[in-house]
């Protein structure tokens, strides 16, 4: 049967089995096992995530068989959390050899610090996709991946606890990947603000930036950053105390004259944000898409009519734990622009969000695929029961966690509207109906 097919239809069926399926496959005959061996377009892009993400099956002999495999065709190898995949996974990759791979994600997996340096030196010439989250990665490691991957892209180093910001020291770095356009270090938590300095002398074209988690942050990291003219995605958390006589107006004023281009902007937690920064963001940044300044007691309905008349892109928006936010300002933002566009809302811990702004976001958010109302205690069944009803078809997430006005019965309806189309509702009541 297999000869019978074009070779572009045979590989546009064995290339959606599973790594285990395509491993089956090519024992099953001598036609069989020739060509699935001999493809390129098969082994060059392996992604374990999906069939492995719910039971961590992943380990060091998976990863050996489809280095034997796939050879020097692999260059993509993308592993998800894989807490079974050790030092034995880098060196088999190492002695086949791999070299001409351009993508590895090994997130909390078990390898070690000698066994990355020993990966990067031996194969990570070519590599333009790094991602050792979770892992014990040091500062010497990284002056290896930064000295040698010169085509380096992106890297994912979030939750190295071990790096410390003097790894991108220029002094100490013999700098090679200029290339380097994103860089997460989210919750890295000895890594603190004056990385951005670093950043600014050895990755002057970053585009997406996530320092979420970091320590040492101020109003003069953010204006530091003016380096960065093409960044679309910044992602903070945390207050920016004032460092000396720059105050957070101030250092919004000159980040965003500079980083017009932004898409993505998150600083959530951050005590001090004020409407007047939000005004200055949203007028500079007109192509934002993606907004999370939760947890932000000084910002009232105001931030909400700027955010309806400026961001008409705008896809996600993070909003909770804002007690200045009312149903006046919500309703807003729905039935502006953006609202019909609006894909993910989160208004958590907004006690003054009523049925009001879920009956208005069911006639006007088509696109809706989460909403978030933990904790919005003057929510009912009648709010929720008008959403699902209308949103049910785009809504995948509905969260109503110690919403404890909304009766069982609406809970119920959530559920069965939503399943339908594969979608599901997050609750949990300590109190009583």
């Amino acid at each position: 049967m297999m000869r019978f097919l074009p070779p572009e239809l045979r590989d546009d069926v064995l290339k959606r089995l599973p790594f285990t399926s395509l491993c089956k496959a090519s024992a099953v005959s001598k036609t069989w096992r020739n060509y699935i061996t001999s493809s390129e377009t098969l082994w060059r892009n392996i992604n374990f995530e999906r069939p492995f993400r719910n039971i961590n099956a992943l380990d060091d002999q998976t990863v050996r068989t489809y280095a034997k495999r796939a050879g020097r065709y692999a260059k993509k190898l993308i592993c998800g959390d894989s807490p079974k995949v050790t030092d034995k996974a880098l060196l088999a990759l190492r002695e086949v050899p791999c070299d001409r791979l351009q993508c590895i994600v090994l997130s909390d997996s078990n390898v070690s610090d000698e066994g990355i340096r020993a990966f990067v030196k031996t194969i990570g010439l070519n590599l333009n996709t790094i991602d050792f989250s979770k892992s014990n990665i040091t500062n010497m490691t990284l002056s290896v991946i930064l000295s040698r991957c010169k085509h380096l892209e992106s890297l994912n180093l979030s939750f190295c606890n071990s790096l410390t910001s003097e790894a991108f020291d220029p002094v100490l770095v013999d700098n090679k990947a200029s290339k380097l356009i994103n860089i997460n270090l989210q919750c890295c938590v000895q890594v603190e603000g004056n990385v951005i300095d670093y950043f600014s002398v050895l990755f002057p074209n970053l585009v997406h930036l996530d320092l979420a988690g970091i320590s040492g942050l101020t109003t003069k990291s953010l204006v530091n950053m003016k380096s960065f003219v093409d960044l679309k995605s910044l992602q903070m958390r945390g207050d920016l105390p004032t460092e000396g006589y720059l105050s957070l107006e101030d250092a919004f004023e000159t980040f965003v004259g500079i980083c017009t281009q932004l898409c993505t902007f998150s600083l959530n937690e951050c005590q001090s944000l004020t409407d007047s920064c939000i005004r200055k963001l949203v007028q500079s940044c007109s192509e934002l898409k993606e907004l999370n300044i939760s947890s932000s007691i000084y910002l009232t309905d105001e931030t909400m009519r700027l955010i309806g008349n400026y961001c008409k892109q705008l896809k996600v928006l993070h909003i909770g734990k804002s007690p200045g936010i009312t149903d006046a300002g919500v309703i807003n933002v729905v039935m502006s622009d953006c609202g019909p566009l609006l894909e993910v809302i989160d208004l958590q811990r907004n006690s003054n969000i009523t049925d009001e702004t879920l009956k208005v976001m069911s006639s006007h958010c088509k696109c809706l695929r989460e909403a978030n109302f933990t904790w919005c205690k003057n929510v009912t069944g009648s709010g929720v029961a008008a959403l699902v009803r209308r949103c049910g078809n785009t809504l995948k997430h509905l969260v109503l966690q110690e919403c404890y006005n909304v009766a069982p019965d609406a809970i119920e309806l959530s559920r069965s509207i939503l399943g339908k189309n594969g979608g599901f509702v997050s609750y949990e009541f300590r109190g009583k109906f």
